[in-house]
């Protein structure tokens, strides 16, 4: 992928879904749906950190130089010390016996693992999150809809968090514990970025949604800078001010 300085009040919509993450020495992307590859910072070639790297991350975030991926496929978080090269599931079970569904995302904010799955016994979007390292995890707030309602995202703001779910239905928190029902996204999120004075959703009929308040409201942008993928999908990288 590459960057582009297209001025200021802008959106970057791209064709990739993952997350870019550092821990000072190398940033991470994990494309979705790929396994997660590590590039030396300012910039530099991409790569597979190793084969023993994790086969399929959903979501990525790094906590204290370590790297925590969420993924559907071990149905559980995993986590790496040695920039990417081998991973290992955490101690903990995040769901129980039951383990996780699907696609999901995992956030932090220095002290607390926050993680977003898909519930496979109510089939309803679940936040739980961890204050030590992911050795147990508590479930913090469950979206309201049945069905398939994907977890989309979640992110930090400077409020706290902010998750959106497949049927655009979002939650706020400014812990990653106590969390309120937001306004609902009328489409079909399929990610969220926060900028410097605002976040943004992207969604599947390649709409842009921005939020002034870190997600309690939202309004349509007018005018976003759209470079859907060729299945309609508006990912959104990077908000300007």
């Amino acid at each position: 992928f590459s960057w582009t300085n297209i001025g200021t009040g802008a959106v970057v919509i791209s064709g990739s879904g993952g997350k870019l993450v550092t821990d000072g020495t190398y940033g991470y992307y994990n494309g979705g749906s790929t396994r997660v590859q590590r590039f030396a910072l300012p910039y530099g070639t991409i790569s597979m950190p190793s084969s023993d790297a994790i086969a399929r991350c959903d979501g990525l975030t790094c906590m204290g130089g370590v790297l925590y991926g969420i993924s559907g496929n071990y149905l559980a978080v995993q986590k790496s010390s040695d920039q990417g090269s081998t991973w290992s599931l955490g101690s903990g079970n995040i769901n129980g016996a039951a383990g996780l569904s699907g696609i999901g995302d995992i956030e932090n904010n220095g002290t607390t693992l926050v993680a977003f799955y898909r519930d496979p016994t109510s089939s309803k979007p679940r936040i739980s999150y961890s204050d030590n390292e992911g050795t147990s995890w508590t479930t913090g707030y469950t979206f309201p809809s049945v069905g398939y309602p994907v977890p989309r995202g979640i992110v930090r703001t400077p409020l706290g968090f902010f998750a959106v779910s497949g049927t655009g239905e979002t939650a706020y928190s400014t812990d990653g514990k106590y969390w309120s029902a937001g306004s609902t996204i009328p489409k079909t999120p399929v990610c969220v970025r926060v900028g410097i004075e605002k976040l943004a959703v992207g969604t599947g009929e390649v709409n842009v949604y921005e939020s002034n308040d870190w997600g309690v409201t939202f309004s349509e942008m007018a005018s976003p800078v759209v470079s859907s993928n060729g299945s309609h999908n508006a990912y959104v990288y990077w908000i300007g001010n």
